[in-house]
């Protein structure tokens, strides 16, 4: 019990975050903070706020699909527009797959990175991080994808494996 109330080293404090701990050095340095060989629990509270860290897979339930990949990446936008991410509106772009199994990570971060090369997701750079939205414009293509499966024909790649 008395273990949660210590500070943690930056490795401790990167799997706290599922962050790297290099993210987490950036970031101390970012929110305005020391780099210290432990970081305290309400500094890493504190980070998670600045940084918009966040994990949605414990509350995503896939969409009902044959293909598991095409359900990961529905799911994924279907979060997105549930959270209002288009235009401005914004989020860290690991809170998009970050707690997937490693197989799926893998599948969620190569369909965000196809999608912002097609233009359908919008990558920003902030302080806080890598930032992603839902171009407005693809926003009924979000819609598609989530509602029938309709991808752009560059993801039937990733549906095959």
């Amino acid at each position: 019990m008395l273990d949660a109330l210590k500070p943690l080293d930056l490795h401790g404090a990167a799997l706290e975050l599922g962050e790297h701990p290099f993210e987490v050095v950036r970031l101390l340095v970012m929110a305005g903070h020391s780099v210290e060989p432990s970081v305290p629990r309400d500094r890493i509270a504190q980070l998670r706020v600045f940084g918009g860290i966040e994990t949605w897979w414990g509350s995503i339930e896939l969409p009902d699909d044959d293909n598991r990949r095409r359900a990961i990446v529905r799911g994924m936008i279907e979060a997105m527009l549930q959270r209002e991410l288009i235009g401005d509106r914004t989020t860290r772009r690991e809170n998009l797959y970050r707690g997937l199994p490693a197989e799926d990570y893998e599948v969620a971060a190569y369909a965000v990175s196809v999608l912002i090369q097609l233009g359908g997701l919008v990558l920003t750079r902030a302080p806080s991080g890598a930032l992603v939205s839902i171009h407005p414009d693809w926003a009924d293509g979000a819609r598609a994808l989530v509602s029938r499966g309709q991808a752009p024909p560059e993801l039937a790649g990733l549906w095959e494996g």
